[in-house]
């Protein structure tokens, strides 16, 4: 039977431009490689021991120019990763070392746009997505957990999104949306079972949700709308089973909210301009 190395090599055949492309790949995994474009560089790894298989599909093409695409997958194998690009001057990274992990990464039509996935060593099951379809965009997701999921979508332009899952999290969602541009939104998620989600639709907005170690069955949604631009929001909660929702359909408003102990519930609507809202719970 062909080694996945002679595979590779008959596959680097087709590609449309001369573009380095590396890849250590075991028996019996699959691997699917298209470049079409210019100074494209695409670079998988793999170490695995007992599983099998891992995935890999990487697409530079169209009418894409200075991509880089760079794919690690280690642990017990289970691993699924696609990247697909088709911009200008975009990057992509992705690093899969736990066990059954699945990542997926897409940029089009854009330019300027950059991802950085990891799913770390202690990861089990994790999920994470990026898609960017717009300009200079930032989207990162960590994940180091158990059948976490987080999902990053960028639209707009000079976006940037920041999702964490840390090392003790089990079963964490975490969901960003940036419709807009010059829009932030950072997740940080410690817990077990706890969803956050942050929708960004306007202009210069900034929103942090926080859930920390040790929390449970805790709920936090920001929703920044269109026609409210220079809105700040903030969620932190400690604790079990605490609901939180922060809607911000003004401009230049600022609200925060913060509960620790159990089953606490907070809810700011601001629809007016520079407002000032907080609501702090502890028990």
């Amino acid at each position: 039977m062909k080694s996945m190395k002679s595979t590779l090599l008959a596959l680097s055949a087709f590609l449309l431009i001369n573009c380095p492309v590396f890849a250590d790949q075991a028996p019996g995994d699959t691997v699917y490689i298209t470049q079409a474009g210019s100074n494209g560089t695409i670079t998988t790894e793999k170490t695995e021991t007992t599983g099998n298989p891992d995935t890999i599909t990487v697409k530079q093409e169209g009418s894409s120019s200075y991509e880089k695409a760079e794919v690690k997958l280690a642990g017990n194998g289970n691993h699924s990763a696609t990247v697909n690009q088709n911009g200008d001057h975009d990057k992509a990274e992705m690093s899969q070392l736990g066990i059954g992990d699945t990542a997926e990464i897409n940029q089009s039509g854009g330019s300027g746009n950059s991802t950085k996935l990891i799913q770390g060593d202690l990861s089990v099951g994790d999920t994470a997505a990026v898609n960017q379809l717009g300009v200079g965009n930032t989207g990162d997701i960590t994940q180091n957990g158990v059948s976490d999921i987080a999902a990053i979508s960028q639209t707009g332009s000079g976006n940037a999104a920041d999702i964490t899952q840390g090392d003790l999290s089990v079963g964490e969602t975490a969901a960003i949306t940036q419709v807009g541009s010059g829009t932030k939104g950072e997740i940080f998620q410690y817990g077990l079972g706890d969803n956050a989600a942050i929708s960004q639709t306007a202009e210069g907005n900034h929103a942090t949700i926080t859930q920390e170690l040790a929390g449970e069955n805790n709920k936090a949604t920001i929703n920044q709308n269109t026609g409210g631009n220079g809105n700040t929001a903030s969620i932190d909660q400690y604790g079990k089973n605490h609901t939180a929702l922060i809607d911000q359909r003004g401009s230049s408003n600022s609200a925060n909210v913060e509960q620790s102990g159990m089953l606490q519930q907070a809810r700011i609507m601001q629809s007016g301009n520079s407002n000032i809202a907080m609501i702090t719970q502890h028990q």
